[in-house]
Formats: C-alpha cells, structure tokens, sequence
C-alpha cells in the first residue's frame, strides 16, 4: 500500500518519509519490546540501555517531519458547511513535530511492564507516550476513533452543547498486533488508589485477606451472597470519594465546576459504554483527573459485552458504585 502511495505521488519527499516512518516505528516496537532488569519497579532507564538507534535515527540532519501521535493533532476538523471545499485544512494551526526522545525511560511495575517516554517536540514541548506490549491496542484504538465521532455529534446538538457535555479522549496508536503507543493522560488517578488513600487516612483499610474470607463465605452459601455485601462489605467500605474533591477542589466555584465536569463526563461514558458492551470497568480503568474533575476511562478490549462470558459474569451495565453516587449528591444524603 505505501508503495502504490509513493508511486502515485508526485511529491518526491513521499518515500524517505515513509521509510522514517517505517523506521521509526521499527525502533519503537524494539522499545516496547525490550526486557529490563530491575530489582524494584518502577525504575528509571537510559534510553541506550533500551533503543540506542533510536537517538541516531532522530538526530539525522535528513530526518522528516513526523507529527507526534497525540489526540488534538490526530482530530480531524471537518468543513462547517455543505458544499465543495478544496481549499479546506482538516488539520490547521502548527503540529507538533518529533525533534528527538528524552533519554530517561520510565519502566512502569504493571503485568507488562510498559515504559513512559518523552518526546521533545518541534513546538519547545515535551509530550509523553506509553509504550504498550504484549497488549492489542487496535480495539482502544477504534473506540477512541468512535469517541471522537461521539464528542462531534455532541457539539453539534445545541442542548448537548449547552450542557458541555463531551468524553475525554486520547491517542492510540497501534505498531502491530502486539504493541502500541498511547498518550500519557497527565494529572490522573484511578478510583481504587484514590479510595484506598482515603480509607488509610481514616484508618479503615481492609486487607486483600479480609477480602478472600468473606469470599469464601459466599462461595459456602451463595444464598446469602446479598445479605453479607450489605451487611459486612459496605460497612468497611464507607462512601468517601467526595472528601478527594473537597483536597484537590477546596476554592467552592472550582469545586461546583470539578463536580459538574465529573458527573457529565461520567454520564457520558456510561451511555456510551453501555451501547458498545463495554465491561471490565474496575478501579484502575476509571481514572479522575485532579485539575477539572474529569472522567477518564481506559483498556478497552473488553467490548461488546464480553464481560457477559467471564467465569463470573460482569451484570451491571456500568460501572457506578455507592462511592461514585455519593461523590455526586453528597450534600443530601
């Protein structure tokens, strides 16, 4: 396909491109997949120690412009109006383009151990990537592709538009059927670290052990499955979510508009992910973000309601815990 492409065009720039691009994401593959030895994760690396030609392949004088993979460059901006427009640019203003990668690697202690690079960029800006393995990134990627088409129909709907309502988004981009890039989403946390802070703050915390007993208490007599949630879990599980925005919001407009922005993010999701059969909504795939309150959702290989066929199949439709309720109208209860 790119050879057609090259051979078509009639700019003669086309091919070293495509053969940096090629390159590029060559290295980045070998990036993705190269063992670390570490004693303790996470760990900070040398970009040597991981892809040595990959400094070489950017500093080269004749290295071409390749755009940085991140969602505001990656959105397409369609015309406003029907009609012909040959003169139309889907992608306006200056991308950011690659100048070179940071030489510290971060190796992150998940399953995976994927690592957390830095790309300077053309515009004095340093973006950072996660590079995934081991891990098929083409269905995140074709979701967020369908997030985008989402947030489109909703700012075109005037109420929608009123209401600000719109799903967080972020690039992902797939090198093969085993690895991919993702944008780093900045100033996030997920709702189970926040909730386990909270509990140890309060000294209530319950140990994985706890946890397994009264498993296999309702594993003994599955009869009684609804009365020990009620009864022994949630009381060791009191909501306090709202008490995260009341730290990182304490200004009361910007807490009125970080609980806003976390309800209708949240929403938005929920709808959307309940269409598609989106499962696996756990506390580490549903990120908060400490600067406005965002609901940021992530992993998305669980689609179409696959979750419906695990060894204990998932049957809520959404992922909205007593803790995430409370969060949004805490001040009647």
């Amino acid at each position: 396909m790119c050879a057609c492409i090259v051979n078509r065009s009639q700019i003669p720039e086309m091919e070293k491109l495509i053969e940096d691009v090629v390159n590029l994401t060559d290295k980045l593959l070998e990036v993705c997949n190269k063992k670390v030895d570490a004693q303790r994760l996470p760990a900070v690396v040398t970009m040597d120690k991981v892809c040595r030609s990959l400094a070489r392949l950017t500093n080269a004088n004749d290295f071409s412009c390749i755009m940085v993979p991140i969602q505001s460059s990656l959105t397409v901006t369609l015309p406003m109006s029907k009609g012909s427009h040959q003169d139309h640019n889907p992608f306006p203003g200056e991308l950011p383009y690659i100048i070179k990668f940071n030489e510290k690697v971060e190796v992150l202690a998940s399953l995976q151990k994927p690592k957390k690079i830095s790309i300077l960029a053309s515009d004095g800006k340093s973006y950072t990537m996660l590079c995934k393995p081991e891990d098929d990134l083409r269905k995140d990627n074709r979701l967020m592709e369908f997030n985008t088409i989402v947030n489109k129909c909703l700012r075109n709907d005037a109420e929608c538009r009123q209401r600000q309502l719109y799903i967080r988004t972020y690039s992902v981009v797939p090198l093969n059927e085993k690895c991919g890039l993702l944008e780093w989403v900045h100033n996030t946390s997920g709702l189970r670290l926040i909730l386990n802070k909270t509990y140890q703050q309060r000294g209530m915390f319950t140990s994985g052990k706890e946890l397994k007993e009264i498993g296999k208490l309702i594993e003994k007599e599955p009869d009684t499955a609804k009365d020990i949630f009620i009864n022994q879990l949630l009381p060791k599980f009191p909501p306090v979510f709202d008490e995260w925005f009341l730290h990182n919001f304490p200004d009361p407009t910007a807490w009125y508009q970080a609980r806003v922005a976390y309800i209708r993010t949240c929403a938005v999701m929920s709808i959307v992910g309940y269409i598609l059969g989106l499962g696996d909504r756990h506390g580490e795939n549903i990120l908060f973000d400490s600067t406005n309150g965002d609901c940021v959702h992530v992993d998305f290989n669980c689609l179409f309601n696959r979750g419906e066929q695990l060894g204990v199949p998932e049957r809520v439709p959404f992922r909205l815990t007593h803790n995430m309720v409370h969060a949004m109208v805490w001040y009647i209860l």
